[in-house]
């Protein structure tokens, strides 16, 4: 039902037209998505199903479509749609989830020195950069030596790697009783700042799905210039 309503949309998420011009629809066509139908009408659109693919002249990018099949595509397109829905609308254990983690966050503020921060900070800037730098290089090398593209699944693989665990890190000095030491200070500050670091980097991400405009980078920017002033 759920992969109906995504056929319904036309060709908003699968061009059905298209898998029927390059014979990738269903081999035969009757075990396609829409069985022995042999017409269907989706959003006020009528495609026949019966017939043979357009004798397109051949080339490079005869027969490629997105998915092996309009079935195939549908499913995915259902699954992405429920993970969208699951992201603009959490459920209960979602919203906890991002609690814990924004109160996580703010305790690691709680036990932040200033005054430290101002002797460490450059050192633990460098040292934040680069932890969130190289996941993020990592994560899309990793992905394209899996044989899936760098733009968007491998940036969203290093972007999901950048964070740094703030209450583990605060906990192990918390009770080695390190944590108002230099080099305490100094794994604080970096990791906080790799936070702050990564979060604008997930706000660019998503940002980057839709129209990219001068403020789909206002936040990196503005995150930076906050930083360099304190």
């Amino acid at each position: 039902a759920s992969q109906l309503k995504i056929a319904q949309e036309g060709t908003k998420y699968c061009d059905l037209q298209e898998y029927l011009d390059r014979g990738n629809y269903g081999k035969p066509w009757w075990e396609g998505f829409f069985g022995t139908d042999t017409s269907v009408k989706l959003d006020g659109v009528n495609y026949t199903l019966n017939v043979n693919p357009l004798r397109m002249p051949r080339d490079d990018k005869w027969g490629d479509t997105d998915y092996t099949d309009y079935g195939k595509c549908l499913k995915e397109k259902c699954t992405y749609k429920l993970s969208m829905n699951c992201a603009t609308n959490p459920d209960i254990f979602t919203t906890v989830g991002h609690t814990g983690v924004a109160m996580m966050i703010f305790e690691s503020g709680m036990h932040f020195d200033f005054g430290q921060a101002r002797t460490v900070g450059p050192w633990a800037c460098a040292v934040a950069v680069l932890g969130t730098i190289l996941p993020c290089i990592a994560g899309c090398a990793l992905t394209y030596a899996f044989g899936y593209d760098i733009y968007p699944e491998g940036l969203s693989v290093g972007v999901s790697l950048a964070p740094t665990s703030v209450g583990i890190a605060l906990k192990l000095l918390h009770e080695a009783g390190a944590l108002n030491k230099y080099f305490g200070q100094a794994v604080m500050t970096a990791a906080f700042v790799d936070d702050v670091l990564s979060l604008i980097l997930f706000s660019v991400l998503f940002s980057l799905a839709g129209e990219m405009k001068f403020l789909t980078f206002l936040p990196l920017i503005m995150g930076c210039v906050f930083m360099v002033l304190a």
